[in-house]
């Protein structure tokens, strides 16, 4: 589906380009793999990519979509997948589509295995087709709801920091610089339908109380509450990254032992470090602890046996 000629680019097009750019996202010969729900933010993403490769910013792009249908709407579900599968048709990008069954487990929610399928999926085709990068449509909306909740939980600099714009295992997130509403101006210029998840508007959840109630009464505050909270997380994502850089450093000076099931640190080198990298160090020991667990026994059995983290001749049993 060509543009029809002489179309403007439209500031979304504009600022995802720049994003692209500026961060270094993505090459003209990538092979990328869109994540499509069917709503206004996965199919503006995918728009915006294809719309790069028409105007010769990324002329060699290979786009390729990925939709996963939990069938937790019933006809609606079918109906999105059935949109996205359309829209791949349209524009002549290969489909692949995962059919998820959710099984509920203890300690765990409906909306975070969802996570994990998708995720897994995601990693599969990227795998199985050489992609180069997965990119998804989380915009600076969702940065801000974000960053919202991890400060509701008391959250330190790295949950402030928000969305990463980009993973370590490919993921991408070129939207999020931009917010919902220039979202639903593109689309709407474009004449492009999209699917409207209704559960979307249920207050039952934490992220939809945020987004319905919090972010309206904070906008009367400050009309641009999503451009400022976004903005102090990539602040906040900067800042992470060298105190991660620091952490790294002094965890060769502080740690004395590591073994399975144990940390061992040096508890008077631990104690000359400033506060908040004396936190970082023992979350740092009790992750570890726990990666060992969790590969020994797998899955949630870790959560129910003791581990112990040492500094010096006392211990903390957690």
């Amino acid at each position: 589906m060509a543009l029809r000629h002489g179309t403007a680019p439209h500031p979304v097009f504009r600022q995802v380009a720049a994003t692209i750019r500026q961060k270094k996202l993505l090459r003209p010969d990538n092979r990328v793999l869109v994540a499509v729900s069917g709503g206004a933010d996965s199919v503006c993403l995918l728009r915006v990519l294809y719309e790069m490769r028409q105007r010769g910013i990324l002329p060699g792009l290979d786009l390729h979509v990925a939709h996963v249908n939990y069938g937790l709407r019933g006809e609606e579900s079918e109906k999105d997948e059935a949109h996205v599968r359309d829209l791949g048709k349209m524009l002549n990008i290969p489909v692949h589509v995962k059919r998820a069954h959710l099984v509920p487990r203890p300690g765990q929610t409906v909306q975070s295995q969802a996570r994990d399928a998708r995720y897994a999926f995601f990693a599969r085709v990227r795998r199985e087709y050489g992609l180069t990068a997965v990119t998804t449509g989380h915009t600076a909306d969702d940065q801000a709801e974000t960053v919202l909740l991890w400060l509701l939980r008391g959250s330190g600099t790295s949950g402030l920091a928000g969305i990463p714009v980009q993973r370590s295992d490919g993921i991408i997130r070129p939207l999020l610089d931009v917010t919902r509403e220039q979202v639903l101006d593109y689309l709407a210029s474009r004449g492009i339908a999209y699917r409207t998840d209704a559960s979307n508007a249920m207050r039952i959840y934490r992220r939809n109380r945020v987004r319905h109630e919090i972010m309206p009464l904070l906008r009367t505050f400050n009309p641009r509450i999503v451009q400022g909270l976004a903005r102090a997380a990539e602040i906040l994502a900067a800042e992470a990254a060298l105190l991660d850089d620091l952490e790294r450093e002094r965890w060769k000076a502080v740690v004395k032992d590591v073994a399975p099931g144990r940390v061992v640190l040096q508890g008077e080198r631990l104690a000359q470090e400033p506060l908040g990298l004396q936190r970082r160090l023992i979350r740092q020991a009790l992750s570890v602890v726990v990666t060992e667990l969790s590969s020994q026994w797998g899955g949630a059995v870790w959560r129910d046996r003791p581990m112990l983290v040492r500094t010096g001749s006392s211990a903390c049993r957690c």
